[in-house]
């Protein structure tokens, strides 16, 4: 049996969307969990694809069940949030 790669998500705009439409053909991805800081679209994403929430970036990244984290954020953030991953694993 194929490891299922269970996927966080940081960022939860067009971007995010597309990640979790494009998971969903591959029975072997699961979206985890996703956090932003616009909690207002948190929730929209959230209750629309029925992913957990995470209630921190921190969280998301503490995280053990999470295997990979996707940034799907605007490149600018893309450098001190990739910093936060390799302290947090």
């Amino acid at each position: 049996m194929e490891k299922i790669i269970n996927i966080g998500i940081i960022g939860a705009g067009v971007v995010a969307e597309r990640i979790i439409n494009a998971s969903k053909i591959n029975p072997r991805v699961n979206i985890k969990s996703i956090y932003d800081l616009n909690l207002e679209r948190l929730s929209e994403i959230t209750t629309k694809y029925n992913i957990e929430a995470a209630n921190s970036q921190k969280d998301l990244l503490m995280n053990k069940d999470i295997d990979v984290v996707y940034l799907a954020v605007p490149p600018k953030y893309h450098y001190p949030i990739a910093l936060d991953i390799f302290k947090a694993r």
